[in-house]
């Protein structure tokens, strides 16, 4: 779940436009994105998991855990 909303959020869409120019995703660009320790992506899910309304949600519980 965390890892699902991570890739969801808005966070992780403007870094890869950024880096990458397009919104196209590979599975070579995904395996080569960084990403936040284990413990913060599963955090993200158990959250996620919580809320009401979660992809409401994604960016916001993004931020808070992640930062950014």
């Amino acid at each position: 779940m965390g890892l699902a909303a991570l890739y969801s959020s808005g966070l992780l869409d403007a870094y890869f436009r950024c880096v990458n120019g397009n919104t196209q995703v590979s599975a070579t660009e995904l395996r080569t994105m960084p990403l936040p320790p284990l413990e913060q992506i599963t955090e993200l899910g158990r959250r996620i998991r919580k809320a009401k309304r979660p992809m409401s949600a994604v960016d916001g519980l993004v931020e808070e855990v992640i930062g950014g």
